[in-house]
């Protein structure tokens, strides 16, 4: 367990002694970089274009970090009350902000510095108004919140009297965790749009893609739980195995024991170790499967399927994790269920789909050939 791996120095005239580098953040950081280098190396040998491979790492970075934060809130919902009304546009917005917001958004994507930007005429000014809209939503709400609390604080409230007081403590990473399947959902429904534009952009089958991506998905994983163990965060049940382990005063594990009323620290699973060489072994197994495969898109489906099952098993050996009424299994043993049952379903439906077929070519639209390549 090392929560900090060490302290950077600053400047006597900054308010910080030292900015902190937090080991769950440094392998999150660490295993995304490398899931993408993977990604790119595979993408060149199934002769595709790894830049594809880079713009869609931007998009699973921002999914990744949102979706891993809010199934995490959602889990521990009665922690951040009415943190849902920080998302309720309608409610209103900061006009200024939402201006600026609108300007950056269209300029970084007119100069191709966000996903699905590198189009030309028409595209190009789609794309740009698209990610000026999102830009102005997100910059004029969180002005309007921005606006709303200085003037409260103004008027001498503070702390949770503030307005949206959940709704920011939710958005604070540091006030809470992230829960690496949230994390790898949305990272994935925010890929899919752009998998798609690129089957109609440069016809590039979707379903090779995602094999190409599959195990870095597996890799990212591993990283995530090396995280997880640094932070002492999902930890296992007790357990008399010679392997267990116990963990020191201060540490999450020792807090939760100790709030359940045991007097010492029991020796318990290590839990993230077993995440880990499960992570791993999934790695090993897409890896070699690609060799042998005879239909696109069957990777994605077993890394789903296999991944689902799996971590149905490791909750059983895990603690501290809400539980439902279906049976007392936890919030992530029913999530797993539902993805494994529905990697099952994909898989079944796979063969009838014609880009499954390892001979498919695309389709060539009107004008310039549909298997061009995107501009480095």
């Amino acid at each position: 367990m090392r929560p900090i791996l060490f302290e950077i120095p600053l400047p006597e005239w900054m308010p910080w002694d030292a900015l902190p580098v937090r080991g769950y953040g440094a392998m999150l950081a660490l295993g995304f970089l490398l899931a993408i280098l993977m990604a790119a190396w595979r993408a060149r040998r199934e002769s595709e274009n790894p830049d594809h491979m880079y713009n869609m790492g931007m998009l699973a970075l921002v999914g990744g970090i949102l979706g891993a934060r809010v199934m995490d809130v959602m889990a521990h919902s009665a922690d951040y009350p009415g943190w849902t009304r920080g998302l309720n546009v309608f409610e209103g917005l900061h006009w200024t902000y939402a201006a600026i917001g609108l300007a950056v958004g269209a300029v970084l994507s007119l100069v191709e510095l966000l996903p699905g930007s590198q189009g030309r005429g028409r595209q190009r000014w789609i794309a740009a108004g698209a990610w000026g809209a999102v830009a102005a939503l997100v910059a004029g709400r969180a002005g309007f919140i921005l606006a709303a609390r200085y003037a409260a604080e103004a008027k001498g409230l503070t702390g949770a009297l503030l307005p949206y007081h959940g709704f920011v403590e939710a958005m604070k990473i540091t006030s809470g965790g992230l829960t690496v399947m949230g994390g790898l959902l949305l990272a994935t429904a925010m890929v899919v749009p752009y998998i798609l534009w690129m089957r109609y952009r440069w016809g590039v089958n979707p379903l090779k893609i995602c094999d190409i991506v599959a195990p870095s998905l597996a890799l990212g994983l591993a990283f995530g739980r090396m995280g997880c163990l640094l932070n002492g965060c999902c930890f296992g049940a007790p357990s008399d195995l010679p392997w267990c382990h116990t963990w020191p005063a201060h540490s999450i594990p020792y807090g939760h024991y100790l709030a359940q009323g045991f007097k010492v620290m029991p020796p318990i699973h290590p839990a993230q170790v077993y995440a880990i060489v499960n992570a791993l072994l999934l790695l090993a197994v897409l890896h070699l499967a690609g060799r042998w495969k005879r239909r696109h898109g069957v990777l994605l489906g077993a890394f789903f399927g296999l991944y689902g099952l799996s971590r149905f098993l490791l909750e059983m050996i895990r603690a501290g994790e809400p539980t439902t009424s279906l049976g007392g299994l936890t919030v992530w043993q029913v999530t797993s269920l539902a993805i494994a049952a529905a990697a099952g379903v994909y898989l079944l439906i796979l063969p009838k789909l014609p880009m499954s077929d390892l001979l498919w070519n695309p389709p060539l639209r009107n004008g310039p050939s549909a298997t061009k390549k995107p501009r480095p």
